[in-house]
């Protein structure tokens, strides 16, 4: 009886309340330490992926350049995004064809999913297998690899080039790979496209963020001369890159340095647009503003009083101008260039990319290029003078730049028009040119 009242003493009873709350201190203990492991784990994994993306966020800018940022869903070139697999079909096929839109190209899709009608094309030209991109898959999440393999598949169908096969470039994972994905890979990196590689391992199976396809994109088209129209190329000679540089999406090589740096015209207070901006919102309409502003003065540049017609030269101007060329305007010039024994021969060459936003119009500089020939007169040599009120020619050589005026009939109309101007509004050049009134 004596043991039992012993057991029963305080000191006992306190006993299991004391190890009640080791057992609650060693838990919180054990709770705290497994949760700051996890946070020094997730605070490790933030700053690799913050070193990782730092490595491509330099691309973003000339994404934004170039336009291609408008190819993304939500129009951003962020790094740290995710991309789509249409996303990323999307964007091989729009940085080969330079264009945000190919409803005129390609088949109009039967189903109504988020950039149906690139995954269609995609399909129609062999750019990816049908069981792989499709509705289905449209909005998963795309690996590495199959980005690459979209821009390499782009290369030979779309470019119609071969791929390079450099075996000594290569990564250390490359085993993991099939033969087709091992040729675009090897394809990449002996074009230098993949140029920020991590442990020169691809891990082309993990989900890709935005900053290896925008990686892939700007080093693609630098590469492949996609920016520059045909015969062009991106100039890379230092010496000849303008001061205005910043102005510009690019700098081509067949444009003279002096002509980069001729001063934009400002005929609005508000809304000017430099050419970097105008290249980004209008490259679907680009070949037709060059095409329609060097056909219209190649028209008027090159006239033989032996051979003028006004049926031919109102052929020829025919839906280049706002408004279009009257039969008594052109009869009376015509008849002109006969009288005087007129003849001038020239050229005009759109000085790509340099065109802008004055505020109420766009301007498309041109370099014009013409000689007189034969003339019995020193006064309104060309149609344009009869058009706006007559202008003296005080040479025989000519060679000036010119900010041709464009516009459309409505406001938002995307199809664009050559303005009928006066030398004084268009000529570039400071210097005197030898047109005057």
């Amino acid at each position: 009886m004596i043991g039992k009242e012993e057991n029963k003493s305080p000191e006992n009873k306190k006993e299991p309340k004391r190890n009640k709350k080791i057992n609650k201190r060693l838990m919180l203990f054990i709770l705290s330490a497994i949760l700051l492991i996890i946070l020094i784990v997730l605070g490790v994994n933030l700053i690799l992926k913050n070193v990782e993306y730092k490595k491509y966020e330099k691309y973003e800018e000339k994404m934004n350049s170039y336009g291609f940022n408008k190819l993304y869903d939500n129009g951003s070139s962020k790094t740290s995004e995710k991309v789509s697999v249409s996303e990323a079909i999307k964007m091989a096929i729009g940085v080969c064809l330079n264009r945000y839109d190919i409803s005129g190209i390609a088949s109009e899709p039967t189903s109504n999913y988020n950039n149906a009608i690139w995954v269609l094309y995609a399909q129609d030209m062999a750019l990816a297998n049908a069981s792989e991109v499709n509705e289905q898959t449209a909005n998963k999440k795309v690996k590495y690899i199959d980005v690459i393999e979209y821009f390499t598949n782009a290369k030979k169908v779309l470019l119609k080039k071969e791929l390079t096969n450099d075996e000594s470039k290569t990564v250390k994972d490359i085993a993991k790979y099939n033969g087709i994905e091992q040729e675009a890979i090897i394809d990449m990196l002996s074009n230098d496209i993949l140029q920020a590689l991590n442990s020169n391992k691809l891990n082309g199976n993990k989900k890709v963020f935005k900053g290896k396809v925008n990686e892939i994109v700007v080093n693609y088209v630098e590469k492949y001369n996609l920016l520059a129209t045909e015969n062009e190329k991106m100039q890379l000679d230092s010496s000849k890159i303008p001061s205005n540089a910043s102005e510009y999406a690019y700098i081509s090589d067949k444009v003279a340095k002096e002509a980069y740096e001729l001063e934009f015209k400002k005929d609005g207070l508000d809304n000017i647009k430099n050419p970097k901006t105008v290249y980004t919102e209008l490259k679907n309409d680009w070949n037709q503003m060059v095409s329609k502003v060097e056909k219209y003065y190649k028209t008027l540049l090159n006239v033989n009083y032996n051979d003028i017609t006004v049926e031919k030269l109102k052929n020829d101007l025919h839906h280049l101008t706002l408004i279009s060329a009257t039969d008594e305007s052109l009869t009376e010039y015509v008849n002109y260039v006969k009288a005087n024994n007129i003849i001038i021969e020239g050229e005009a060459k759109v000085q790509e990319p340099i065109i802008y936003y004055d505020g109420l119009r766009y301007r498309v500089r041109t370099k014009l290029d013409f000689k007189v020939v034969s003339s019995n007169t020193d006064r309104n040599l060309l149609y344009i003078d009869f058009v706006n009120g007559g202008s003296k020619y005080s040479k025989k050589d000519y060679s000036f730049y010119a900010d041709v005026m464009m516009g459309s009939v409505y406001g938002e109309s995307k199809t664009l028009y050559l303005k009928d101007s006066k030398w004084f509004e268009i000529i570039a050049n400071k210097e005197d040119v030898g047109i005057s009134l």
